[in-house]
C-alpha cells in the first residue's frame, strides 16, 4: 500500500485536511452502525476467521481497476498516554476444535528494545453483514472478538493484553469471507482495529494499547495524516522517526536506513 499512497502523501498533511479524515473515519463508522444489518455470528464459525484478522496478503484492486495480491503491512500499534510505538505480530492462529469461534494465537509484541513471547486466544462474540451502498455487489460485514494474551511471565517488562478486536471482511462470489479490500488505496482504509488494556505482572500498572492495520484506532493527536497514518512531531521520539522518514521516497541514507529498520522482521529469532 504505502507505494501507491506515497505519490499522495504531499497533498495530505495540512492540518484542515487532517479534520476532515478524521471527521471521514468517525462518519464512516457511525454509517456502519446504522446500516441494516444481518446476524452472521452462526456462520462465522465454519470459516477460518485468521485470513481475515492476521493475513500475510490479502486481494485487492489497483487504481487501474486490476485485481493484484497486495502484501500486507505489519500492523500499526500504540501504547500509553504517549503513543509509544508498539510492535505485535501474530505468529500462528489455530482455530480451537472445540470451540469454533476461538482462535488459539502465538506471537511477540515488542516496545522500544524489548520483545515478550505471548500465547492467547481472539474469541468472536459478534458477526453482522448488510448490503454496501458503495459495492452492491458484495456483503460487507464486520465481526468482533474478544482479546486476551498472556506474555510470558519470565521475560522483563511483561503483562497481560485485555481487550477487543473489530475485523472488517466481505463476501465473495463463491460465499466466503474475505479480508475487506474494497476501499484499498483509499483515504483512512484500515481493517482490524483493536483496543485493549495492557497489565503490568510486576506493577499491575494498566496501560492503553491500540492497533490496526494502516490506522491506529482511539490514537488521539498522534495520527496527523489524511491519506495515510502519519505520525506527529510531538511523539516522533517515542520511537516513530524511522516509520516517518520511510514515507519520504528519496534515496538519501538515512531513508534508506529507515526503510531497512521498518523492513526488519523483528519478531523472527
Amino acid at each position: 500500500m504505502k507505494p501507491f499512497l506515497i505519490l499522495i502523501l504531499s497533498l495530505s498533511f495540512t492540518l484542515t485536511a487532517f479534520g476532515q479524515q478524521k471527521s471521514k473515519i468517525a462518519t464512516k463508522a457511525k454509517a456502519k452502525s446504522q446500516q441494516d444489518t444481518i446476524n452472521f455470528y452462526s456462520q462465522i464459525k465454519d470459516f477460518n476467521l485468521a485470513i481475515i484478522f492476521s493475513p500475510d496478503s490479502f486481494s485487492a484492486t489497483d487504481p487501474w481497476a486490476h485485481r493484484i495480491r497486495v502484501k500486507r503491512d505489519e500492523p500499526l500499534g500504540c501504547i500509553d498516554t504517549n503513543y509509544t510505538r508498539f510492535y505485535i505480530h501474530i505468529i500462528s492462529a489455530t482455530k480451537n476444535k472445540d470451540n469454533p469461534y476461538e482462535y488459539e494465537i502465538i506471537g511477540r509484541t515488542k516496545v522500544k528494545n524489548n520483545i515478550c513471547d505471548f500465547k492467547g486466544t481472539i474469541t468472536f462474540k459478534k458477526a453482522e453483514v448488510y448490503t454496501s451502498e458503495e459495492f452492491p455487489k458484495f456483503k460487507v460485514g464486520f465481526a468482533v472478538g474478544e482479546i486476551l494474551f498472556y506474555e510470558d511471565t519470565n521475560q522483563v517488562g511483561s503483562g497481560v493484553i485485555k481487550g477487543k478486536m473489530m475485523t472488517y471482511f466481505y463476501i465473495d462470489k463463491k460465499g466466503q469471507p474475505k479480508y475487506n479490500s474494497l476501499e484499498w488505496g483509499a483515504d483512512a482504509f484500515f481493517n482490524n482495529e483493536v483496543v485493549c488494556n495492557w497489565t503490568s505482572y510486576k506493577t499491575k500498572r494498566t496501560k492503553k494499547c491500540s492497533w490496526g492495520d494502516y490506522r491506529i484506532p482511539e490514537s488521539g493527536d498522534l495520527d496527523m495524516g489524511a491519506a495515510m497514518f502519519s505520525p506527529s512531531d510531538k511523539y516522533l521520539k517515542n520511537g516513530w522517526e524511522d516509520y516517518r522518514l520511510s514515507l519520504f521516497g528519496d534515496d538519501s541514507s538515512a531513508v534508506k536506513k529507515a526503510n531497512q529498520i521498518e523492513a526488519y522482521q523483528w519478531w523472527k529469532k
